[in-house]
């Protein structure tokens, strides 16, 4: 991952507005979520993506 420093250049670089960059942040800064079920048998994945207001 990159460090503070690496996103606020990175966001520099490609022109990220305020408004985006904002809500990079809050997604790089959120806990991961993920559902792990069984399905026939055979573990099945689901990524799980936290809903923002």
């Amino acid at each position: 991952m990159m460090t503070k420093e690496q996103f606020e250049a990175w966001c520099r670089k490609n022109n990220i507005s305020v408004e985006t960059k904002a809500l990079i942040q809050r997604i790089r800064e959120a806990d991961p979520v993920r559902k792990v079920r069984s399905f026939n048998g055979m573990f099945q994945e689901l990524i799980l993506v936290p809903k923002w207001d």
